[in-house]
């Protein structure tokens, strides 16, 4: 699927690790961690106890990436795509981040 953000050439990316193996000279791999993704990322302020959001990008301190979304039914961390459409479904109202029961980790407000 081609991509373009204002001012920028437009690529092509992919969510389909089996479609980026194979072409991965021609396509982005859409996920965390990936220019493309993280092109989308709005930096939380200092204190991100005090704000909130409905998504957020998790980096552990010893490296590794992960995704968590506010749903109805609480925090979830996304793996997949698919995971991630299933949580758009169900997302909750923003909340703050519990940055306390998750440690070693550093986070991102994404939305």
């Amino acid at each position: 699927m081609p991509f373009g953000l204002p001012g920028a050439e437009p690529v092509r990316v992919t969510t389909d690790a089996e479609v980026f193996d194979f072409s991965g000279d021609g396509h982005q791999l859409f996920s965390p961690g990936g220019e493309v993704f993280d092109s989308f990322r709005v930096e939380a302020a200092p204190d991100v106890s005090a704000g909130s959001g409905i998504a957020w990008l998790l980096r552990q301190d010893g490296g590794g990436l992960a995704f968590v979304v506010a749903t109805k039914f609480g925090l979830r961390r996304i793996e997949t795509f698919g995971e991630l459409l299933a949580a758009l479904d169900i997302v909750g109202d923003p909340t703050g981040f519990p940055l306390a029961d998750w440690p070693g980790l550093s986070i991102s407000v994404i939305a």
